[in-house]
């Protein structure tokens, strides 16, 4: 078995609700997500962060999104319209950033 096809097949270990991931809905489908949060802090390190929007940082499979989307466009997630900051794939996983503005 070659190496690509051996980490494809350790994502179920990630993926797994009962390890790391946590279920929420991306444009109606419920998926399997791994947040982080340390990550994000230090992507945003140096950098203003508004009070007036949310940032969160995931990885999600990329056979389970929709086709990949450009810095700038919409995103639902769990029922909300979110922007999409950062959209990267690697290896059956993608790595998305996404903002949403905060209600007042």
């Amino acid at each position: 078995m070659a190496l690509k096809d051996q980490i494809y097949d350790d994502l179920d270990i990630f993926f797994d609700n009962d390890e790391f991931a946590e279920y929420h809905t991306i444009e109606g489908k419920e998926v399997l997500i791994i947040p982080d949060n340390d990550k994000l802090i230090a992507r945003k390190a140096g950098a203003d962060m508004s009070i007036s929007e949310s940032t969160f940082l995931f990885f999600v499979r990329t056979e389970d999104m929709p086709k990949k989307r450009g810095d700038g466009d919409n995103l639902n997630f769990d029922s909300r319209i979110c922007t999409i900051d950062s959209w990267t794939e690697n290896i059956g996983v993608a790595e998305i950033v996404i903002t949403q503005p905060r209600m007042r």
